[in-house]
């Protein structure tokens, strides 16, 4: 065992040994610069998987959220206006977006979401159906904000 005691990681100084996790991991108490106490494993702290008591990543997203514009992402009305556009995920099996298939069912479940809501549109048995609602879905939940988005950058645009 490495004794870790008065190292330094990130943000975090070892203070001393805490015990060890069920696969014998040795746990060390932490002290953050932000003066918070944490236990964390040799494992994390030797790899540089933890850095800080969990303050710099709340820094790090206070930050990015407080920008109007994160590189790609053109935020309106708390949407991320590239999303609604982007192409199908790579794990998606279906070949629609938001469209899945439920193999405890046996059909298709389609859902859309938007502003942190999931909207759940149903089951349908083929896929051809649930391509339909999704794409019912988009151009009743989804284009309304894109034409407000668009309105407004043109009105600015205009200015």
């Amino acid at each position: 065992m490495v004794d870790l005691t008065g190292r330094r990681f990130g943000r975090l100084t070892v203070l001393k040994q805490k015990g060890r996790t069920a696969s014998r991991n040795v746990l060390w108490e932490c002290l953050c610069d932000c003066k918070n106490i944490v236990i964390k494993s040799s494992k994390s702290l030797l790899a540089g998987s933890t850095k800080s008591c969990g303050c710099l990543n709340r820094e790090l997203a206070k930050q990015s959220h407080s920008k109007k514009d994160l590189g790609h992402w053109d935020i309106y009305n708390n949407t991320r206006i590239n999303l609604l556009n982007e192409t199908i995920p790579k794990n998606n099996t279906t070949g629609v977006r938001g469209v899945s298939f439920d193999s405890v069912k046996g059909k298709y479940r389609v859902r859309i979401n938007l502003q942190h809501k999931t909207y759940q549109l149903g089951y349908f048995d083929t896929l051809e159906e649930a391509k339909k609602a999704r794409e019912e879905a988009e151009k009743e939940i989804w284009n309304p904000i894109k034409t407000e988005y668009k309105d407004v950058k043109e009105n600015e645009n205009a200015d």
